[in-house]
C-alpha cells in the first residue's frame, strides 16, 4: 500500500522542480515604452537593461515571454500611466497589484 504514496510524492516533487520561478516587476516609469529584451527577465525599455525604465507595457511583454506566475506592482512615484497604444494581450499568469491608493491609469 505504500507504493502509491511513494509515486505520488515523487510526482509532486517532479512537478515542483519543473515549475517556473515567479517574477516580480515594478513599474517605475509612467511612459508606454516596449521591453528591449524578453530573454533577460529584466523589465527594461533600454539596452543595456535598467529596471528603472520598466513600464506597464514592458512588464506585460516580459512576463508573457516567460512562464508565470508574475506580479506587477507600481512604484509610488508612478501616478498616472499614459498609453500611446493598446497594451499587449496578457498570455501568462499575472497579479497586478495597484494597492498604492494614489495610483491611477488612463489610456488611449
Amino acid at each position: 500500500m505504500r507504493k502509491p504514496v511513494v509515486w505520488i510524492v515523487a510526482l509532486l516533487g517532479l512537478l515542483a522542480s519543473t515549475a517556473a520561478p515567479a517574477s516580480n516587476y515594478v513599474v517605475r516609469y509612467a511612459g508606454s515604452g516596449a521591453v528591449s529584451n524578453t530573454t533577460d527577465n529584466v523589465c527594461s525599455t533600454v539596452t543595456p537593461a535598467n529596471a528603472n525604465t520598466c513600464t506597464l507595457r514592458a512588464a506585460i511583454q516580459q512576463g508573457n515571454a516567460v512562464a508565470g506566475p508574475h506580479t506587477v506592482t507600481f512604484d509610488p512615484t508612478v501616478q498616472t500611466i499614459v498609453l500611446t497604444a493598446s497594451l499587449p494581450q496578457v498570455t501568462s499568469r499575472f497579479t497586478f497589484d495597484g494597492s498604492n491608493p494614489s495610483n491611477s491609469a488612463s489610456g488611449g
